[in-house]
């Protein structure tokens, strides 16, 4: 979250709740907005988790390294282990070991809108 702040100035909002496993410990989720972007960061008393982000400015990269802008042949140079022969208009990149996901949407050829969908229990 730090990274995050640090970066622009953005507009926070936060709500808490009680955690459904530790009695008594109230938990908390900031949605970070960036204009066009925003990042929900799910934080618990030990740990912050990003439990969705929405990126639709040049401004923010993927830790894979690929972000809004990017073509379709760059974006395949970041992924060799999926082995696609073509990109299409929409994919999703999903762990099998984690219950998240990538999705990224292409425009004339280009990322238009990367979003993320994270588990948190």
């Amino acid at each position: 979250m730090d990274y995050l702040t640090s970066r622009i100035d953005p507009v926070i909002s936060a709500e808490t709740f009680f955690n459904r496993h530790v009695d008594g410990q109230i938990d908390t989720l900031f949605t970070l907005r960036f204009a066009k972007d925003y990042f929900k960061i799910y934080k618990t008393a030990s740990e912050n988790f990003l439990q969705e982000a929405c990126i639709q400015s040049e401004t923010f990269k993927t830790k894979d390294g690929f972000h809004v802008g990017m073509t379709k042949s760059e974006f395949k140079r970041l992924i060799p282990s999926y082995e696609l022969s073509k990109i299409p208009d929409y994919i999703r990149l999903q762990s099998f070991e984690v219950l998240e996901w990538i999705d990224v949407v292409f425009i004339q050829g280009r990322i238009q809108t990367i979003k993320f969908s994270g588990y948190v229990d």
